[in-house]
Protein backbone atom coordinates (compact mmCIF):
# COMPACT_ATOMS: atom_id res chain seq x y z
CA UNK A 1 0.00 0.00 0.00
CA UNK A 2 2.75 2.29 0.88
CA UNK A 3 5.91 1.35 -1.31
CA UNK A 4 9.15 1.14 0.71
CA UNK A 5 8.68 3.47 4.00
CA UNK A 6 10.15 4.29 7.76
CA UNK A 7 8.50 1.54 10.20
CA UNK A 8 9.77 0.78 13.67
CA UNK A 9 9.29 -2.37 15.87
CA UNK A 10 8.57 -2.77 19.66
CA UNK A 11 7.62 -6.03 21.51
CA UNK A 12 4.41 -3.63 22.92
CA UNK A 13 3.08 -2.49 19.83
CA UNK A 14 4.82 -4.88 17.02
CA UNK A 15 5.81 -2.87 13.33
CA UNK A 16 4.19 0.05 12.88
CA UNK A 17 4.46 2.44 9.89
CA UNK A 18 6.48 5.50 11.35
CA UNK A 19 5.94 8.08 8.27
CA UNK A 20 4.84 7.64 4.74
CA UNK A 21 7.83 10.08 3.22
CA UNK A 22 6.48 9.32 -0.54
CA UNK A 23 2.84 9.41 0.21
CA UNK A 24 1.03 6.92 -1.34
CA UNK A 25 2.56 3.51 -3.01
CA UNK A 26 5.36 5.12 -4.08
CA UNK A 27 8.62 4.15 -2.06
CA UNK A 28 10.86 6.55 -0.16
CA UNK A 29 13.06 4.21 0.03
CA UNK A 30 14.83 5.40 3.74
CA UNK A 31 18.53 4.25 3.75
CA UNK A 32 21.70 4.72 5.88
CA UNK A 33 20.27 5.27 9.25
CA UNK A 34 21.68 6.27 12.15
CA UNK A 35 21.50 8.42 15.51
CA UNK A 36 22.40 11.58 16.58
CA UNK A 37 21.29 14.05 19.21
CA UNK A 38 18.06 12.10 20.11
CA UNK A 39 16.94 11.80 16.50
CA UNK A 40 16.90 9.07 13.26
CA UNK A 41 18.76 10.49 10.22
CA UNK A 42 18.54 9.02 7.16
CA UNK A 43 18.38 9.49 3.32
CA UNK A 44 14.92 9.15 2.11
CA UNK A 45 13.09 10.42 -1.46
CA UNK A 46 9.83 12.58 -1.07
CA UNK A 47 8.97 12.52 -4.31
CA UNK A 48 9.77 16.18 -4.96
CA UNK A 49 13.08 16.70 -3.73
CA UNK A 50 15.09 13.30 -4.99
CA UNK A 51 16.73 11.22 -2.14
CA UNK A 52 18.14 13.66 0.67
CA UNK A 53 18.77 14.23 4.11
CA UNK A 54 15.80 13.56 6.54
CA UNK A 55 15.36 13.02 10.35
CA UNK A 56 12.76 11.38 12.49
CA UNK A 57 11.88 12.16 16.20
CA UNK A 58 8.11 11.47 17.78
CA UNK A 59 7.59 15.00 18.19
CA UNK A 60 8.27 16.43 14.68
CA UNK A 61 7.82 13.11 13.21
CA UNK A 62 9.83 12.78 9.69
CA UNK A 63 11.65 16.50 8.68
CA UNK A 64 13.55 16.93 5.63
CA UNK A 65 16.76 18.30 6.88
CA UNK A 66 18.76 19.36 4.15
CA UNK A 67 18.03 19.41 0.34
CA UNK A 68 21.61 19.10 -0.97
CA UNK A 69 21.10 18.71 -4.57
CA UNK A 70 18.19 21.63 -5.28
CA UNK A 71 15.37 20.01 -6.76
CA UNK A 72 14.48 16.80 -8.00
CA UNK A 73 17.95 15.31 -7.90
CA UNK A 74 19.37 13.41 -5.33
CA UNK A 75 22.59 14.12 -3.34
CA UNK A 76 22.00 10.77 -2.06
CA UNK A 77 23.83 11.34 1.51
CA UNK A 78 25.66 7.71 2.36
CA UNK A 79 27.65 6.04 5.18
CA UNK A 80 26.42 8.22 7.73
CA UNK A 81 28.18 8.38 11.24
CA UNK A 82 28.46 10.40 14.26
CA UNK A 83 31.74 12.52 15.25
CA UNK A 84 32.53 15.18 17.21
CA UNK A 85 29.42 16.52 17.42
CA UNK A 86 28.76 16.36 13.78
CA UNK A 87 26.93 14.03 11.47
CA UNK A 88 29.55 13.10 8.59
CA UNK A 89 28.56 11.79 5.35
CA UNK A 90 28.68 11.09 1.81
CA UNK A 91 26.95 13.18 -0.55
CA UNK A 92 26.35 14.89 -4.39
CA UNK A 93 25.83 18.17 -5.37
CA UNK A 94 26.01 19.92 -8.75
CA UNK A 95 29.33 21.74 -8.25
CA UNK A 96 31.49 19.68 -6.25
CA UNK A 97 30.60 16.21 -7.31
CA UNK A 98 30.39 13.36 -4.51
CA UNK A 99 32.21 14.95 -1.75
CA UNK A 100 32.40 14.76 2.34
CA UNK A 101 29.82 16.43 3.93
CA UNK A 102 28.88 17.38 7.77
CA UNK A 103 25.52 18.24 9.35
CA UNK A 104 24.97 19.68 12.65
CA UNK A 105 21.80 21.92 14.12
CA UNK A 106 23.76 25.25 14.37
CA UNK A 107 25.12 25.28 10.62
CA UNK A 108 23.33 22.90 8.82
CA UNK A 109 24.08 20.51 6.01
CA UNK A 110 28.02 21.65 4.87
CA UNK A 111 30.67 20.80 2.55
CA UNK A 112 33.42 19.41 5.15
CA UNK A 113 35.66 18.81 2.37
CA UNK A 114 36.30 18.76 -1.58
CA UNK A 115 38.77 15.75 -1.50
CA UNK A 116 39.15 16.04 -5.53
CA UNK A 117 38.68 19.36 -6.70
CA UNK A 118 35.80 20.56 -9.05
CA UNK A 119 33.43 18.32 -10.38
CA UNK A 120 35.00 15.37 -10.03
CA UNK A 121 33.68 12.91 -7.52
CA UNK A 122 35.27 11.69 -4.12
CA UNK A 123 32.84 9.32 -3.37
CA UNK A 124 33.84 8.89 0.40
CA UNK A 125 32.82 5.20 1.80
CA UNK A 126 33.06 3.35 4.91
CA UNK A 127 33.14 6.46 6.67
CA UNK A 128 34.72 5.24 10.18
CA UNK A 129 36.61 6.76 13.05
CA UNK A 130 40.13 6.45 14.20
CA UNK A 131 42.33 8.22 16.09
CA UNK A 132 40.23 10.53 16.53
CA UNK A 133 39.84 11.45 12.53
CA UNK A 134 38.02 9.79 9.92
CA UNK A 135 39.29 7.25 7.54
CA UNK A 136 37.57 5.97 4.52
CA UNK A 137 37.82 5.21 0.79
CA UNK A 138 38.30 7.38 -1.92
CA UNK A 139 38.80 8.80 -5.69
CA UNK A 140 42.03 11.39 -5.35
CA UNK A 141 43.18 13.82 -8.09
CA UNK A 142 44.79 10.82 -9.74
CA UNK A 143 40.84 8.99 -10.40
CA UNK A 144 42.12 6.39 -7.63
CA UNK A 145 40.26 5.06 -5.17
CA UNK A 146 42.84 4.79 -1.64
CA UNK A 147 42.60 5.21 1.57
CA UNK A 148 42.28 8.69 3.47
CA UNK A 149 42.29 10.09 6.44
CA UNK A 150 40.72 13.11 7.30
CA UNK A 151 41.41 15.54 10.55
CA UNK A 152 38.37 17.73 11.08
CA UNK A 153 40.47 20.05 13.24
CA UNK A 154 42.47 21.53 10.47
CA UNK A 155 40.68 19.91 7.79
CA UNK A 156 43.79 18.03 6.30
CA UNK A 157 43.61 14.84 3.85
CA UNK A 158 46.35 11.82 4.14
CA UNK A 159 46.43 10.18 1.43
CA UNK A 160 49.14 8.00 -1.21
CA UNK A 161 49.28 4.66 1.01
CA UNK A 162 48.74 2.57 -2.14
CA UNK A 163 46.22 0.95 -0.76
CA UNK A 164 43.30 1.10 -3.69
CA UNK A 165 39.51 0.40 -2.91
CA UNK A 166 39.66 0.18 0.67
CA UNK A 167 36.49 -1.03 2.87
CA UNK A 168 35.06 -3.04 5.45
CA UNK A 169 37.34 -0.85 8.36
CA UNK A 170 37.10 -2.34 11.63
CA UNK A 171 39.09 -0.78 14.81
CA UNK A 172 40.93 -3.48 16.81
CA UNK A 173 43.85 -2.96 19.65
CA UNK A 174 44.69 0.20 18.22
CA UNK A 175 44.94 -0.43 14.70
CA UNK A 176 42.57 -0.14 11.79
CA UNK A 177 41.92 -3.10 9.34
CA UNK A 178 40.55 -3.60 6.18
CA UNK A 179 40.42 -5.28 2.94
CA UNK A 180 42.52 -4.30 -0.20
CA UNK A 181 40.00 -4.23 -3.13
CA UNK A 182 42.49 -4.82 -5.74
CA UNK A 183 44.09 -7.82 -3.94
CA UNK A 184 41.05 -8.68 -1.73
CA UNK A 185 43.41 -9.25 1.56
CA UNK A 186 43.83 -8.48 4.99
CA UNK A 187 45.68 -5.01 5.59
CA UNK A 188 46.38 -2.83 8.86
CA UNK A 189 47.10 1.15 9.35
CA UNK A 190 48.20 2.94 12.70
CA UNK A 191 49.94 6.42 12.93
CA UNK A 192 53.62 4.54 13.43
CA UNK A 193 53.89 1.76 10.94
CA UNK A 194 51.26 3.59 8.08
CA UNK A 195 49.19 0.92 5.77
CA UNK A 196 50.83 -2.68 6.17
CA UNK A 197 49.29 -6.09 4.44
CA UNK A 198 48.92 -8.34 7.28
CA UNK A 199 47.60 -11.64 5.38
CA UNK A 200 48.06 -12.80 2.37
CA UNK A 201 44.87 -15.65 3.31
CA UNK A 202 44.28 -17.10 -0.22
CA UNK A 203 47.88 -17.21 -1.66
CA UNK A 204 49.08 -16.21 -4.62
CA UNK A 205 47.46 -13.66 -6.34
CA UNK A 206 43.61 -15.22 -6.08
CA UNK A 207 41.17 -13.06 -3.46
CA UNK A 208 40.35 -14.07 -0.35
Amino acid sequence: INGDELWSYDTTNGAVLVADINEGSESSDPSSMTVFNDKLYFAADDGINGAELWSYDKTNGAVLIADIRAGSDSSNPNWLLVFKDKLYFGAREEINGIELWSYDSTNGAVLAKDITAGSLHANPSSITVFNDKLVFGAYNSNKRNELMIYDPTDGSVLDGFNVFHPTNFTVFQDKIYFRDGVSGELWSYDTANGAIFVADINDGSSCS
